[in-house]
């Protein structure tokens, strides 16, 4: 059955939007006005300053990684220093002060007895490889010294001359300047830790010996002991332990509480 409306257009009812129709454009309306909203915050407000608050950050680790930077080259500069500091300081640990003992040497054959002397002929130092803790070897450092005792008779025998060679020997090594830089002992009968490598008689030769005779004046030494000997240097002293630095503060970035 068809209805048909005979009223005029103006007398007809008006026709509304259905609710549900209505209720979704309302929601679809509401939807875009709040990402337009939420999108003009973001753009304007959140992002520049999430951008600022960033760039800070960036510019507070520079900065941290510039300090870092200077302390490790100012730390590589100190443990540099320290470095040269141990190397000299070994050095001089290690160094002879010859004149002190040249003079104990002097002073020891003065000690002898009147007709007795020795004379040095070689004064030199050498170092001997040694073994310490298991699996390191250690290198010592020896006084060698070679000498003779003269005798101004030709049928002197070694037994008279050895006391005076070991008498020199007790003096140098009795000397308290002369412990400073020797293994010596307090007690004992040589007083020190020497090497003995033995005497060995022999008759003096000299080219002047018929110029003297000639001249009636022939009073030079006619034979001599030859001997030599080694001392071993003190160990020098242990370093100090090296106290460990304090851990180096890190840097506080700015804004941080």
């Amino acid at each position: 059955m068809i209805e048909i409306n005979l009223l005029p257009p103006e007398h007809r009812p008006v026709e509304h939007t259905p609710l549900p129709r209505l209720l979704t454009i309302f929601a679809g309306v509401l939807l875009v006005a709040g990402g337009v909203v939420v999108w003009l915050w973001l753009s304007v407000v959140a992002v520049p300053k999430a951008s600022r608050a960033c760039e800070l950050k960036k510019q507070d680790m520079l900065k941290a990684q510039a300090e870092a930077a200077k302390v490790k080259q100012i730390d590589d500069e100190l443990k540099a220093a320290k470095d040269r500091e141990g190397v000299l300081r070994e050095l001089f640990d290690k160094r002879i002060a010859w004149g002190r003992l040249l003079d104990r040497m002097t002073e020891a054959r003065r000690k002898l007895g009147d007709g007795e002397d020795v004379v040095l002929t070689e004064v030199e130092l050498r170092k001997s490889a040694g073994t310490g803790l298991p699996g390191k070897r250690t290198e010592t450092r020896q006084l060698y010294l070679k000498g003779f005792v003269p005798s101004s008779r030709k049928d002197a025998l070694d037994g008279e001359l050895t006391p005076i060679c070991f008498r020199f020997l007790q003096n140098l090594s009795g000397d308290e300047e002369f412990k400073k830089d020797f293994e010596c002992e307090d007690k004992g009968e040589r007083n020190a830790r020497y090497q003995y490598l033995g005497g060995q008689m022999s008759e003096m030769k000299s080219s002047s010996s018929g110029q003297r005779k000639a001249e009636g004046g022939d009073t030079g030494p006619k034979s001599m002991l030859t001997f030599e000997v080694i001392f071993d240097f003190k160990a020098p002293p242990a370093p100090a332990p090296k106290q460990a630095a304090p851990p180096a503060a890190r840097p506080t970035p700015a804004g941080a509480h």
